[in-house]
């Protein structure tokens, strides 16, 4: 601290000013004002404003004491504010493409669904998708609530950046905001299974259905039919899917006996009841990791039910159908239906792991910052160390999820060899990830290793006292800063810094800040230090309460997240509950060896088979399309349409029927789809009379290779065709049964 004789004080004065309670900071402000006075005297006599300095900037500032996290609130504000912003941006220009009454996956129809799965808007509504938009009539004005939404967001978001200061207001309304676009970007998914088990054999079948309207049903049926033949009786209960005039119908038609078993008593059909408590407990079992997925595991479950032998009849309802037992181990769920730990779900246009950080990071903010008050420093509420210690937990938890999610998935991990494929065949790789692709094996190694130790050994640094914790954060900092230079990963690094910024303190980051705002909080240590600080008022009282609250609502809720990380059956990107307060996290816990790309193309021939017919290539915003086009740079910012592309090349159609409808909007030029994609091949004239989609195995070109000297960045090679051509009217049924609008000519 400088001596106060050095401005000029003399010692006798200095010592009065200790004895009064004052500080040498609160005198340098009073001087402060009373230079300025003076300075302003001088430009009114005509002097120049270039070197009026107050005496306080000139002064030195005592060092800031370390333990307090006044500018560190700040600094988590404003960056949080800046993800906001990115995030909320991204949904304005894209939402209404995506989600809206005319998107891939209008939300109405989703909020519909719901709606009838919850008999009506109550409190499970709320409970099962939390949104806002239950608020407002969705039904009509959707495209302008989801633009208010994001709207609210960008003018809130950039408040704080500006300012550098929020409330809890401020705080709780932007995370409501988000929630609700969040909770409402739903995947196409099933939702119902029709089940059947055959008398004599107890054979059962399963089969997922998104509608339970009786086409649907009858459809399923007989698909079941066509592979075991048509039963001579059925039992049912009495949905009108069982008894309406059409399933009559087709009873009559094929000499089918309806039973139907005692209203309100289903369970009198024992036989299916039974069944179907097994498939739920076996579904519950295995859909931990992936629970938005389930229809997938289907299969396997039956495989497994049928080898098994039955208690009354001694054999499998295998051998009783087929009279052989089937091939194949009961551990044939395990391996048959391992594979991508993190790509093969569908995922929904809101369901990626940085969603619900960003709800996680956000809440934590929340608490942040006081009631009403908009001061950077609000004397009356300090930074809770309780969030200090959420956000390090929460950091704690990112990177070693990450990383135990890795060393117990792909082998490529554990033998150091996953960083030869990743650059080539992360989503949307940059021009560096290019470069980065064709270093030497060793130096992939070597990178291979250093993740490990960021993400397994690393992270036990932010548990530690301060200096290893500050190394921790800075080692944290800087592998998310490699990552955004070496991907487009939208803003998943970016956001991931946040939490880091809570192993610094005033002290650790007082040099980002100005002399002035720094004199204010040697002030407040200072108040602390000698027990002057203003006397503390019942809402400080009631705000250790809350941060006590919330406290225990983190370790009470952090319970199975702890019990994930230490479990074999490690789940990532899972949240255990619906306002996603608490989450887990990971990140490539399988690498893909191979990229390929799903080409959509268009043809006004009329036949779409003919070798004469011309496809011409749709080109999208981001992802691999044309060889020569250079790959794009746009992280923090990121397009949802071609993230899903990329999850749906390891799949096929059936399982993204949204592509179906991607492929309707492009038969008719829509103006919403197009603006999704970079290029057109039919904008400004007659709209294709067919669509199709075709596979391709992609690769980087070799830096001096004669590929790369043409202008190539991309090499590919034909794998097959991955939708058929379609056309308006033969996708019509599935526009039907999805209850997606037909759209219009552009």
């Amino acid at each position: 601290m400088p001596d106060p004789k050095s401005a000029g004080d003399s010692s006798s004065e200095g010592v009065r000013r200790r004895v009064t309670g004052k500080s040498w900071e609160t005198e340098m402000e009073n001087e402060a004002r009373r230079s300025t006075e003076a300075s302003g005297d001088a430009r009114a006599d005509g002097h120049s404003d270039s070197d009026t300095r107050t005496k306080a900037d000139k002064e030195p500032c005592r060092k800031l004491r370390t333990g307090t996290f006044w500018l560190t609130r700040i600094v988590i504000l404003r960056y949080l504010g800046f993800i906001y912003f990115v995030a909320f941006l991204v949904a304005y220009h894209q939402n209404k493409q995506l989600i809206g009454p005319n998107g891939l996956l209008p939300a109405d129809i989703y909020l519909k669904n719901v709606l009838e799965r919850t008999r009506g808007l109550n409190f499970n509504t709320f409970s099962n998708v939390p949104s806002i938009l239950w608020l407002f009539d969705y039904r009509n004005n959707l495209p302008m609530l989801l633009d208010c939404v994001a709207l609210a967001g960008l003018v809130l978001s950039g408040f704080v950046i500006v300012l550098g200061a929020a409330n809890w207001i401020i705080m709780l309304t932007l995370w409501i905001l988000y929630h609700s676009l969040v909770n409402v970007g739903q995947r196409c998914g099933y939702r119902y299974v029709l089940t059947l088990v055959d008398m004599a054999t107890r054979f059962p079948e399963a089969i997922p259905l998104r509608n339970i309207d009786t086409a649907s049903v009858a459809e399923a049926l007989l698909t079941i039919f066509s592979r075991v033949g048509f039963p001579d009786q059925i039992v049912s209960d009495n949905g009108t899917q069982f008894v309406s005039d059409l399933m009559k119908e087709i009873y009559k038609l094929l000499s089918i006996k309806s039973v139907h078993t005692s209203p309100y008593h289903a369970q009198s059909n024992g036989m299916v009841e039974r069944f179907n408590g097994v498939l739920k407990t076996m579904l519950r079992k295995v859909v931990q990791k992936h629970p938005s997925n389930w229809e997938r595991y289907i299969p396997a479950l039956l495989f497994a039910y049928r080898e098994l032998p039955n208690e009354s009849t001694g054999f499998s309802p295998f051998e009783l159908l087929f009279g052989r037992r089937p091939r194949g181990p009961m551990d044939i769920l395990a391996t048959a239906w391992s594979g991508r730990a993190d790509s093969d779900d569908v995922k929904p246009l809101y369901g990626f792991g940085w969603e619900s950080q960003l709800l996680e990071t956000g809440f934590l903010a929340t608490f942040l910052c006081p009631v009403l008050s908009l001061r950077q420093l609000p004397r009356g509420t300090p930074t809770s160390f309780v969030v200090i210690a959420g956000y390090r937990w929460l950091i704690f938890r990112i990177m070693l999820g990450a990383g135990l999610i890795k060393i117990r998935g792909d082998k490529c991990w554990r033998d150091l060899t996953c960083m030869n494929y990743h650059y080539e065949t992360q989503p949307v790789p940059n021009p560096m990830s290019y470069y980065m692709h064709q270093s030497p094996e060793m130096w992939h190694k070597f990178e291979t290793l250093s993740n490990h130790f960021v993400e397994l050994v690393a992270p036990f640094l932010l548990v530690l006292p301060r200096p290893f914790c500050m190394a921790g954060g800075a080692i944290q900092i800087l592998f998310q800063v490699v990552l955004i230079i070496s991907g487009n990963l939208s803003f998943l690094n970016w956001l991931t810094i946040l939490p880091n910024l809570a192993c610094y303190d005033d002290a650790s980051l007082s040099w980002m800040f100005s002399a002035r705002l720094k004199r204010k909080i040697a002030q407040i240590q200072h108040e602390d230090e000698t027990g002057t600080a203003p006397p503390l008022r019942a809402g400080n009282y009631v705000r250790r309460v809350f941060n006590i609250s919330l406290g225990i609502l983190l370790a009470y809720l952090s319970i199975p997240v702890v019990q994930n990380l230490l479990s074999s059956r490690q789940a990532m990107n899972t949240s255990f509950d619906s306002l996603r307060l608490v989450n887990t996290y990971g990140a490539f816990g399988s690498v893909t060896k191979k990229r390929t790309e799903v080409i959509f193309q268009g043809t006004s021939s009329r036949d779409p088979y003919s070798p004469n017919a011309v496809w011409k290539d749709y080109e999208f915003k981001c992802k691999p399309g044309n060889l020569t086009r250079r790959p794009c740079l746009i992280s923090p910012y990121h397009y949802r349409l071609d993230w899903l592309m990329w999850f749906a090349a390891f799949q096929s159609y059936q399982h993204n029927p949204w592509l179906v409808h991607l492929a309707v909007k492009l038969l008719a030029n829509d103006a919403d789809a197009t603006s999704l994609i970079a290029h057109n091949p039919f904008e400004g004239q007659n709209p294709p009379r067919f669509i199709r989609a075709e596979h391709y195995r992609y690769h980087y070109t070799k830096i001096g290779s004669s590929e790369a000297a043409k202008g190539a960045w991309w090499r590919r090679k034909y794998i097959g065709n991955y939708l058929p051509p379609i056309s308006l009217e033969s996708a019509r049924p599935i526009l039907k049964q999805m209850g997606w609008r037909m759209p219009a000519y552009s």
